[in-house]
C-alpha cells in the first residue's frame, strides 16, 4: 500500500515538474526576446552614430578649407577655378553619393529608422 502511496505521489510531482519545466522554458524565452531585441536597438543606435560621424567627417573636412567650401557649396562652379578643383569637386562628390547610397541601402534592409533616413534623404535633396 505504501508503494502504491509513493506511485501516486511521483505521478502527482512529475505532472507538477512538467508545469514548473514548460514555465521556465517560456520565461527563458521571453527573456532571450527581450535581450535581442535589446540587442537590436543598440545595434542600431551604433550603426546611426557611425553613419553621423561619417557624414561629420566629410562636412569638417569641406568646411576646413575654403576653396573646397566654395567649390562644394558652389556646386563644382567657381569663376577662377584651378586646374585641379574640379576633380576634387568630383571626388567629393563621388565620396557623398557612395555614402548616401550606402544610406539608402542600408534603410533598405532595416538598419536605419525613417526618421535617420528622411534627414539623409533631405540632405542629398539640398546638396545635389
Amino acid at each position: 500500500m505504501a508503494m502504491i502511496n509513493q506511485d501516486r505521489w511521483l505521478d502527482s510531482l512529475s505532472k507538477y515538474a512538467s508545469i514548473v519545466e514548460a514555465a521556465g522554458l517560456l520565461i527563458a524565452r521571453a527573456s532571450i526576446s527581450v535581450q535581442w531585441s535589446q540587442e537590436n536597438r543598440f545595434a542600431r543606435a551604433q550603426h546611426a552614430q557611425a553613419v553621423a560621424e561619417q557624414a561629420a567627417e566629410f562636412h569638417f573636412k569641406i568646411i576646413d578649407s575654403d576653396s573646397l567650401t566654395e567649390l562644394w557649396f558652389g556646386y563644382g562652379r567657381k569663376p577662377d577655378m584651378k586646374p585641379v578643383e574640379p576633380l576634387q569637386y568630383r571626388a567629393l562628390l563621388q565620396q557623398y553619393l557612395v555614402f548616401q547610397g550606402n544610406a539608402f541601402f542600408q534603410f533598405q534592409a532595416g538598419l536605419f529608422d525613417d526618421r535617420i533616413y528622411r534627414s539623409l534623404y533631405n540632405d542629398l535633396k539640398t546638396a545635389v
